[in-house]
């Protein structure tokens, strides 16, 4: 979603988060909230894990209004996340060997809360229309690429398996949709 140690959004994640907003529309849907968790490794970095953090929720949430989504946005950061593996001494490679380990807690999480109104006759009345509300979550989760001497892998951050690109597909009322992956 980012650089390393920059906050600002790839542009082709801006339009991975539109075509979530776009597929809840559609769907006649209303994001009446959305939660973003934002997470940083326990690399040293000159700004610091907390402000990175933070600022990387600013710029999703930034993102959001931009795109239309005028509704709360709760934002919860964790700075410094899992084991402290990094040292002053370490040469380029051994701290990109230190961020393959640890890149399950550098994340951004985008939850979008939708109430989607669908409108169903009940039994033996004509005419008549209820509305029933469901709710329905939509999460964008970060793949990074994982080479593999067998083909093409995704390594998934939120659960930290490494998953075949084959396997990458979600599902929502029986439609199978392609994974975001930015």
């Amino acid at each position: 979603m980012f650089i390393t140690g920059k906050f600002q959004l790839k542009d082709e994640v801006k339009q991975d988060i539109q075509s979530a907003i776009n597929e809840i529309n559609e769907a006649g849907g209303e994001i009446i909230g959305v939660q973003i968790e934002s997470s940083t490794d326990t690399e040293p970095i000159k700004m610091g894990n907390e402000k990175l953090s933070q600022l990387r929720a600013e710029s999703v949430q930034s993102v959001l209004e931009q795109l239309g989504v005028d509704v709360e946005i709760e934002i919860t950061t964790l700075p410094d996340q899992g084991p402290d593996v990094y040292s002053s001494g370490m040469d380029s490679q051994e701290r990109t060997r230190t961020r393959t380990e640890t890149q399950q807690y550098r994340y951004v999480n985008i939850s979008f809360i939708v109430v989607i109104n669908v409108e169903t006759p009940p039994d033996g009345k004509e005419g008549v229309k209820t509305i029933v509300k469901k709710h329905v979550s939509y999460e964008l989760i970060k793949l990074g690429k994982v080479s593999k001497s067998h083909g093409t892998y995704k390594f998934n951050q939120k659960s930290g398996k490494t998953v075949k690109l084959k396997a990458c597909k979600s599902k929502r009322k029986g439609k199978s949709l392609p994974c975001a992956i930015w």
